[in-house]
């Protein structure tokens, strides 16, 4: 969670920042679900992905099965 400098997505004036945040959200989510993965856990992610993002998220995601 971002407490300082965080940045609305979408339409928010510093644009460039907000996106960076968002897919430093998604990476990050990945890679915590990868990691629980390897542990011998299932994971499971929750969060608000709309437009393209979903895809491409879901596609940071290592571990396979990934539904």
């Amino acid at each position: 969670m971002i407490v300082s400098g965080r940045e609305d997505v979408p339409g928010a004036a510093g644009e460039d920042r907000a996106e960076a945040q968002l897919r430093l959200r998604y990476r990050l989510s990945a890679a915590t679900a990868d990691a629980y993965a390897q542990a011998g856990f299932t994971a499971v992610v929750q969060d608000v992905a709309l437009g393209p993002w979903p895809a491409e998220w879901v596609g940071l995601v290592r571990s396979r099965p990934c539904t």
